[in-house]
């Protein structure tokens, strides 16, 4: 049993001769646990501001006339999106926060303090070296200082 939040709601995974593994989860608080099937693009530059659609279900109310949304977050790698719009049961919209790395699990947070189940993953492109000036350095030379052009460093300078 893998738990969805923090208390008594659960999730149970079930083995199926199908691609998808098969979940069966309690409602807390009359909220399903959203569920991410995909997000697409599933990668995007380091530096944020990109739209992804997140894809999946029990983002809304039932009714096909707008209904309430549930979704009170969405993040990428622990990340929060700055941004996000609920278009309907099955579809999110989301902007890209800032962030580096690979493999990173795609969260949406409904009310009640659920969370979506960790399925669906974004990766942010690598970092491209483009030029090192100076393009030369001698044995034994004093200190110099180097500098790297390229893209996808992020925007957290310790890091690079």
């Amino acid at each position: 049993m893998t738990s969805i939040a923090s208390w008594s709601s659960s999730a149970v995974e079930f083995a199926t001769p199908f691609a998808a593994p098969l979940f069966f989860r309690e409602a807390f608080e009359g909220y399903e646990a959203p569920l991410v099937l995909s997000v697409s693009p599933a990668d995007g530059s380091s530096l944020g501001g990109e739209n992804v659609t997140i894809v999946g279900d029990f983002f809304a109310a039932m009714d096909s006339e707008g209904g309430e949304a549930y979704v009170t977050g969405v993040s990428i790698g622990g990340a929060d999106c700055p941004r996000f719009t609920v278009l309907d049961r099955f579809t999110i919209l989301a902007l890209t926060p800032p962030g580096v790395g690979a493999s990173l699990e795609v969260q949406v947070r409904a009310r009640g303090g659920i969370e979506s189940l960790p399925r669906q993953l974004f990766r942010y492109s690598r970092p491209s070296v483009s030029d090192i000036v100076p393009s030369t350095m001698f044995l034994g030379q004093a200190k110099t200082e180097l500098t790297v052009y390229g893209s996808n460093f992020g925007t957290d300078v310790s890091l690079v």
